[in-house]
């Protein structure tokens, strides 16, 4: 089959039903092993490197095309099929398609159970939810992303730090500081323990806590200041972190609004 011929059979659609999203039935030709499949579609997604616009658009599609090729020709459970499942959701993503992003996803958590697309996975599909403004699915998501004991710490720390985020967004100020502090004391280097607990103050303060807050700040300076002194790029970019703390900003705020109601 020529190139010209397969991208525009790629393109092909059917119509759907009102409110749904499918994809194109159209498939890359099988080739001869399932790696072979996976580097095609490699190779067409980093085709969209540095294109813009339209061009961009028709490669990702093109991208999106090889990874559902992965899918249909080689089904099943395996770390190259999770894999391609997670690129296509990514690029159904970008694309705005939702729904076939989530489908994507949901088929990684079919097939990539014991690697490390599975709680990728579930970040991605707590992502779609929050966007979509689906606040209680998302917190779930997240809420179970941390609880994820067979997951690396890293894809636990990310559930915590969205479950924060999300309570933060909420205007759940309580509920916000117990998975920052989580994060924090689980945090995999400094600098990443340093914004953990700056937002766990953050959510103390607003939660009308501000001794607390304060707390939490003085051991966060006291623990990582003196770090923040070698003269490495670690403590260069922990010195950066304390920087951007903004939480000793919001208690002098605070400080100034109380001194001006007396």
């Amino acid at each position: 089959m020529s190139g010209a011929l397969f991208l525009c059979l790629g393109f092909l659609s059917f119509p759907a039903q009102e409110g749904e999203e499918v994809e194109a039935p159209a498939r890359a030709p099988r080739l001869e092993s399932l790696q072979a499949q996976v580097d095609l579609a490699k190779a067409e997604k980093s085709k969209a490197r540095g294109l813009k616009g339209g061009a961009r658009i028709r490669q990702l599609e093109a991208a999106g095309l090889a990874y559902a090729g992965v899918a249909h020709w080689w089904p099943g459970p395996g770390k190259l099929q999770a894999e391609a499942s997670y690129r296509r959701g990514e690029i159904h993503r970008i694309l705005g398609k939702s729904g076939q992003a989530r489908g994507a996803f949901i088929e990684v958590l079919d097939w990539g159970r014991g690697t490390d697309w599975y709680p990728r996975a579930w970040l991605e599909l707590g992502h779609l939810r929050r966007r979509s403004g689906e606040w209680g699915r998302a917190l779930r998501r997240y809420r179970d992303l941390a609880q994820m004991e067979n997951s690396r710490l890293r894809y636990r720390n990310d559930g915590r730090e969205w479950l924060g985020r999300s309570h933060l967004k909420l205007g759940n100020w309580v509920e916000a500081a117990g998975p920052f502090r989580e994060w924090a004391l689980q945090a995999e280097g400094p600098v990443e323990a340093v914004r953990a607990w700056d937002l766990c103050a953050q959510s103390l303060l607003l939660a009308g806590k501000p001794k607390e807050a304060e707390q939490v700040m003085q051991r966060t300076l006291e623990a990582y200041s003196r770090m923040a002194t070698d003269p490495t790029p670690e403590g260069a970019a922990l010195k950066k972190a304390l920087s951007r703390m903004k939480t000793p900003d919001l208690l002098k705020e605070r400080e100034e609004v109380e001194r001006s109601e007396k």
